[in-house]
């Protein structure tokens, strides 16, 4: 049986959008948040998700979402970053 990591992470890096424009350094930055988890916060670089362009997709990322949070414990550390563009969509009533 697997022991469960107290140590979790999804970082989120996304230069390349279909007709929003390219971005640069977002994946540069999802490495240097990967390094500093493993680095300075001793996260087990197999517990780090990446997820990078166009792998990042809705369902991917929402998978990833609810493995993260999905079984969490009290006393788990749960790190989420994203770096790319954001938008603003409203809420359903």
């Amino acid at each position: 049986m697997a022991t469960r990591e107290p140590k979790r992470a999804v970082v989120i890096g996304i230069n390349s959008y279909k007709g929003d424009g390219e971005l640069r350094g977002c994946i540069a930055d999802a490495d240097m948040v990967t390094e500093w988890l493993v680095r300075h916060y001793e996260f087990n670089p197999g517990s780090v998700m990446r997820i990078v362009n166009d792998s990042a997709t809705g369902p991917a990322i929402r998978a990833a979402m609810e493995s993260l949070f999905g079984g969490a414990s009290a006393g788990d550390l749960l790190v989420m970053a994203f770096s790319g563009h954001g938008t603003l969509i409203k809420e359903e009533k």
